[in-house]
């Protein structure tokens, strides 16, 4: 299973998606609409230009920033200026609501601003990011310049973290590579990766590749981490969003991961990996029937994915179907014979021939 999900999570070049509902350019305004004007400082300088912003109502004015769902996203400019408008088209009392507003950005703390409208029709806000002080040894504290993107930005694709300027970081990250994938040195890769994000901890990439060495060395935790921040620099990545989702499974954490999941498949729905890791979250839950539409969804897709069979096999042998469970485990050994999961699936496949008479 990992090594399918290191071969898809490598693909580190993913389009920008646009998730953003209400996103009007900065700038661009009505004088009769209800909305929010704001702007975002990281560790005092403007935000680079393409940065997510998250808005959401909340009930009072002690809401806290990871409370409530965010209803819309708004990209700042590149003076770090962004608009929410027309928000009487949101809020259930026609936009007189209490808006928080937040944003993330790596090595920093959380952004979080309160914008009431219920006596007014427009607020003006600061997000302001000041560097975390907390020091973890999987991400050291990033120097307090937001990167900028190699190339300027055309129409909604977002370049920001795609291309590494800084020559040291790019030749840590090839050294990276070259560590994890040829040398299988996850350690190794996980030093120049530090690094990488120190210099510019807006490159998603190296936050994915982190993920992948931490998953090469168990360390599902920090796996986790590493994947979740790849999904916060780059909204719309769902390979960040397979990985986390992944890490949680092998923490049995199955109802945060079916959660991860199922985000992960409403930005790509032809997701093989995440139909399967995602019927592997509800297999853990208890859930068979909708375990296994998601196994075969995986198979539909990419029929010569072997991963779905033992998820069948062990889907089957709960619905005490002992030749179906036998057929799936014998495909899976057909497949992948040397595969991460063989041992298991060739003990149990032969118990299954003995408890059968075959």
């Amino acid at each position: 299973m990992r090594a399918v999900l290191m071969r898809n999570l490598c693909k580190f070049l993913v389009p920008w998606i646009g998730l953003c509902l209400l996103l009007v350019p900065a700038g661009a305004q009505t004088g009769t609409s209800r909305q929010i004007r704001g702007r975002v400082l990281i560790s005092g300088l403007p935000a680079p230009e393409g940065f997510p912003v998250l808005l959401a109502i909340v009930t009072n004015q002690n809401a806290t920033p990871r409370a409530n769902f965010p209803l819309a996203r708004a990209l700042t400019d590149a003076d770090g200026r962004f608009s929410f408008e027309h928000l009487e088209e949101v809020g259930g009392s026609g936009g007189k609501e209490v808006f928080a507003l937040s944003a993330h950005f790596p090595a920093h703390k959380d952004g979080f601003a309160l914008a009431d409208l219920r006596q007014t029709a427009s607020r003006d806000v600061i997000l302001e990011l000041e560097p975390d002080s907390g020091d973890r040894d999987a991400a050291p504290a990033a120097e307090p310049v937001p990167p900028q993107p190699a190339e300027k930005p055309s129409g909604n694709q977002h370049t920001a973290g795609r291309r590494l300027a800084n020559p040291d970081a790019r030749a840590a990250f090839e050294r990276a590579k070259e560590s994890l994938f040829k040398r299988h040195d996850p350690e190794g890769s996980l030093k120049d990766l530090k690094l990488v994000i120190k210099i510019d901890p807006w490159f998603g990439p190296g936050y994915l590749l982190m993920g992948l060495a931490y998953m090469q060395l168990q360390n599902w935790s920090d796996a986790q981490w590493a994947f979740e921040e790849a999904t916060k620099v780059e909204p719309a990545n769902a390979e960040g969003y397979l990985g986390a989702g992944s890490a949680l499974n092998e923490q049995k954490s199955y109802e945060a991961a079916r959660k991860v999941l199922e985000e992960c498949l409403e930005l790509r729905t032809d997701f093989a990996e995440a139909h399967y890791e995602l019927g592997r979250s509800l297999w853990g839950l208890g859930k068979l029937e909708p375990a296994a539409a998601h196994a075969r969804r995986a198979l539909e897709i990419n029929s010569d994915y072997a991963g779905p069979h033992v998820l069948l096999g062990n889907i089957y042998l709960q619905q005490e179907d002992p030749q179906a469970a036998l057929n799936e485990f014998q495909e899976y050994l057909r497949m992948e014979p040397e595969g991460s999961l063989a041992p298991a699936a060739k003990e149990m496949a032969g118990k299954l021939k003995e408890l059968m008479g075959k």
